[in-house]
């Protein structure tokens, strides 16, 4: 995240001459450092740390599925256990 912030200071410098330009009628030099200077530059970091965040929580559940999933097969072959002794008693 301190890319971010660095990255928009780094854009921010070049901001009153973009201003100045723009406000002289040059619309392009305003649009270019918006799109290329400051988008670009900060929103890069900021994706990128959002993909982290994904990645982390994506992680965590898919270990708290596993954890189930095992849980749910030692119950199940519990209940084939006791079907199978349940089965040569000759309990129906």
């Amino acid at each position: 995240m301190w890319a971010a912030y660095l990255f928009a200071l780094v854009a921010l410098i070049s901001l009153p001459q973009a201003l100045s330009a723009f406000l002289a009628g040059d619309t392009v030099t305003g649009v270019t450092w918006l799109s290329q200077s400051f988008l670009q530059l900060v929103l890069l970091p900021v994706i990128l740390v959002g993909q982290q965040v994904i990645s982390k929580s994506q992680d965590a559940r898919a270990e708290a599925d596993h954890e189930t999933l095992i849980l749910l097969h030692k119950i199940n072959v519990q209940q084939l256990v006791i079907l199978e002794l349940l089965g040569r008693k000759g309990v129906k």
